[in-house]
């Protein structure tokens, strides 16, 4: 099995998932993936409302358990450009949790 590679750093990546929010009406998703052992690469599409915040989150809590050794340590990389915007509710509960 061929594992893809990131362009910069050479890393391998795994554990690739896509987010979508179950909000109807609702166009936030988000492309994750493990870089090596302790890196997260998030690239987050669309409007994040309140409501989609709190799914990504739940979703998140389970991806770290299951694919990372949270005592180690994370980083974290996030790529913001195809965001298209974010409530204010929604900013507040992510840096919270951030």
């Amino acid at each position: 099995m061929q594992t893809d590679r990131c362009h910069y750093s050479g890393l391998p990546i795994t554990h690739q998932q896509t987010f979508i929010s179950n909000r109807l009406g609702c166009d936030f998703r988000a492309d994750i993936a493990k870089l090596g052992t302790n890196i997260i690469s998030v690239k987050p599409y669309g409007y994040a409302s309140s409501f989609a915040t709190s799914e990504l989150l739940m979703f998140f809590d389970q991806y770290f358990s299951k694919n990372f050794e949270l005592e180690k340590g994370i980083i974290y990389v996030e790529d913001y450009a195809s965001l298209a915007g974010v409530e204010f509710e929604s900013r507040r509960r992510y840096i919270s949790y951030v």
